[in-house]
């Protein structure tokens, strides 16, 4: 019998090195393509690794794989969707010395979202005028920023997904970040912003609302004293220089990374 149960925690072992192995190499080769991985995949890989070193050069009984695959493989989801205090950073932070190892000749030592949307523009320079203003959206705030592209993604799929049917929704099940989900449905939309910064910066968007527009000192504060012609564009829409200031404004009131940054861990403190 107890041949039998030896034999048993070998086969998971083995099937968890397989998993180590394949998401590690499927974050090589997404990284390699140019495109971005998911945070989730390589928090799997990184824990698939850790069971299958310590239960290699440890005495630990291998059966106990079978209870932890399962546990960390909707644990990592958790860990990265919703968030822990304290124990998401430590998990995400140790993540990210594990890839930087993994992504060794891979031309960089991180997933980089500035390589994306570089990769995005240079699509895009062809294109007709119709897009200078996305080239300029992107220029001058999603790469500075540092937007993930995987954020602005789910995002702009859940503004739309209840609206006008959006290019880039296949059908697939997002995860928005934590603010957008207050702008989901059309009604709860601020007006006077554009869709691509409800989706890049959706805790920018909920702060203004919710606690900078009921002060109106405060709001002064920050634009001065302008009028709606100086603010707004021809569409009524809050001019992209202002935009800026709401966002550097943000982060310097409340000392919170951009839940939509590649550096955002979703904590309870970013929400």
């Amino acid at each position: 019998m107890n041949m039998v149960f030896s034999i048993i925690g070998w086969m998971a072992w083995a099937f968890t090195a397989y998993l180590a192995l394949t998401l590690t190499y499927s974050c090589r080769r997404i990284v390699r393509s140019g495109q971005s991985f998911q945070w989730i995949t390589a928090v799997q890989a990184f824990f698939w690794c850790v069971i299958t070193v310590v239960f290699l050069l440890t005495s630990l009984n291998k059966l106990h794989i079978l209870w932890l695959l399962p546990v960390l493989f909707f644990g990592a989801q958790f860990l990265v969707l919703v968030g822990v205090p304290i124990i998401t950073p430590f998990v995400l932070f140790l993540t990210q010395i594990f890839m930087k190892f993994v992504l060794i000749g891979t031309g960089t030592s991180t997933q980089s979202s500035t390589l994306v949307w570089e990769n995005l523009l240079k699509e895009m320079e062809q294109d007709e005028e119709g897009t200078k203003e996305f080239r300029q959206i992107v220029g001058n705030f999603l790469i500075p920023d540092d937007i993930s592209p995987n954020k602005f993604r789910a995002n702009w799929i859940a503004l739309f997904r209840h609206g006008v049917p959006s290019l880039l929704d296949d059908g697939e099940n997002v995860n928005p970040t934590p603010s957008l989900q207050m702008f989901s449905l059309v009604t709860n939309r601020p007006l006077g912003y554009p869709e691509w910064f409800l989706a890049a910066y959706p805790d920018v968007a909920s702060w203004v609302t919710t606690s900078v527009e009921e002060d109106e000192e405060t709001f002064s504060n920050i634009f001065g004293n302008i009028s709606d012609d100086e603010l707004l564009d021809g569409e009524g829409r809050i001019k992209g220089e202002f935009l800026r200031t709401l966002i550097d404004t943000y982060c310097m009131e409340t000392g919170r990374t951009l839940e939509c940054s590649e550096k955002c861990l979703w904590t309870d403190e970013n929400k």
